[in-house]
């Protein structure tokens, strides 16, 4: 073999050496940007949830509304009462409420707009798919994340209130805690509340603290190698709930669902279950799970695009329905006084700052009349147009990029570089090296043995 060929192959040999070592390096950096892999701690986790449209909804019974406070609101003392601008709270502690604007961002609710849709106009009936887009805000949680592992635990303190009929029956929920493993992921908590009845608006009993499990999150939705957290939808639609002997049976068709089966037996116990599960009501469509976001330091979470395919976009059936003859009460529910094996013991207590003024007379008397029919028992609805179901169900804006947040404990894997960046820096060195590989080829072939030019 000639010098000049050697020297060829040794130049060649030179430069597929520098490629790889440029290369590789950049090889074990290409994994998905949005990637974990080590187990990280948590202390800034926040959950975002709108629950459900029937919850940000107007109310059948004149004047009300369904909507959320922060904290436990205070005990009216008596049933068939709604509550007053002094008893509702827009933040408690960790809790915040939070309304969507027309730009689709979010801000602290506002008493005012408890009862309006983003644009800032009135809700003007239960059934018109209009609703007033307001989020729980839970922030400060803690906890693990493996992803390796699979497995997550993030628990927050804090209470928040959902009123329904503005007031005239609402439960509590109590210190989150967010439980995924391998196969399962749920979102639980503390329940508590009083039992009213439909029937009997007189009754109005304290309901035991009673742990429940808030929503069923679809494993495969909960991404927890994510950078920044995951969004999920809640089961609901397709879900059974063998409902008791004094609840409407379930129905089927398009909107057959049910929140979880825990938290419908305690609803059951406070009266307002029907508004949680599909009860052939002319509100039906509003009543499935909105999707939720964790966010692992507090950042935004785009929330799933809803589509024809995993949202249904018929309206509720407009099929007239029995019509009741009673003043529409928030609830159906138990129509006599609680068993002494389920005796109420006490409303959870909030570990955040409450009011105190819980008297009677800090709240409104319940209104009479009808404007409809109330959903809560689900015969009840009188014939209405039909409605579309809207799409885009309270989108989230993506925040724009921030810089790493201290909250996000040391051991966590850094994030991966962006894409874009590593493809630009590998072009470059792999065009900087062909260059270089060329100059070197041709020199040597245009150099003698003996160092002179031919």
């Amino acid at each position: 073999m000639s010098t000049r060929v050697r020297a060829a192959a040794g130049a060649l040999t030179a430069t597929a050496a520098l490629l790889l070592a440029a290369v590789a390096p950049f090889s074990l950096m290409a994994e998905p940007a949005s990637a974990r892999a080590d187990a990280f701690s948590v202390s800034g986790a926040q959950l975002r949830w709108g629950v459900n449209n029937e919850s940000n909804n107007r109310a059948f019974a004149p004047g009300t509304h369904n909507f959320f406070s922060a904290g436990i609101v205070p005990d009216p003392g008596k049933g068939g009462t709604t509550l007053p601008q002094a008893g509702w709270k827009a933040e408690d502690g960790n809790v915040r409420i939070e309304k969507q604007k027309t730009d689709g961002t979010y801000a602290t609710a506002t008493w005012a707009g408890l009862g309006t849709t983003p644009s800032g106009t009135a809700i003007p009936s239960p059934t018109s798919g209009q609703f007033s887009n307001h989020q729980v805000v839970v922030s400060n949680g803690s906890g693990t994340v493996d992803p390796t592992a699979g497995t997550a635990t993030i628990t927050w303190q804090g209470s928040f209130t959902v009123l329904y009929y503005s007031g005239m029956s609402y439960f509590t929920v109590t210190d989150p805690v967010l439980t995924v493993t391998a196969d399962k992921a749920q979102l639980t908590a503390t329940a508590g509340g009083f039992a009213s009845s439909m029937d009997d608006q007189s009754q109005w009993s304290p309901l035991p603290a009673t742990p429940v499990v808030l929503a069923d999150l679809p494993r495969a939705e909960v991404d927890l190698t994510a950078t920044d957290g995951f969004a999920s939808t809640p089961a609901y639609l397709g879900v059974a709930w063998a409902a008791p002997a004094h609840e409407s049976a379930q129905v089927g068709g398009q909107w057959k669902g049910a929140f979880p089966a825990s938290f419908l037996d305690f609803l059951s116990s406070a009266g307002t279950a029907g508004y949680w599960y599909s009860t052939g009501g002319a509100t039906d469509a509003w009543k499935p799970a909105l999707p939720l976001t964790v966010s692992w330091a507090g950042k935004t979470i785009a929330t799933p695009t809803p589509t024809a395919g995993a949202t249904p976009t018929k309206t509720p059936s407009a099929t007239p329905t029995r019509t009741p003859t009673k003043t529409p009460s928030p609830t159906r529910g138990p129509t006599g006084t609680p068993s002494a094996s389920t005796t109420p013991t006490a409303t959870p207590t909030a570990r955040t700052t409450q009011s105190t003024t819980s008297t009677g007379s800090s709240y409104d008397t319940g209104v009479s009349g009808s404007s409809g029919s109330s959903d809560g028992g689900g015969s009840g609805g009188t014939q209405v147009p039909a409605q579309a179901m809207p799409m885009a169900v309270q989108p989230v804006l993506v925040s724009a990029a921030a810089p790493p947040d201290p909250q996000v404990s040391a051991t966590a894997s850094p994030a991966a570089r962006g894409t874009g960046s590593r493809v630009l820096w590998l072009l470059g060195c792999v065009l900087l090296l062909g260059a270089l590989a060329t100059t070197v080829i041709s020199t040597s072939l245009t150099r003698a043995p003996g160092g002179g030019r031919r």
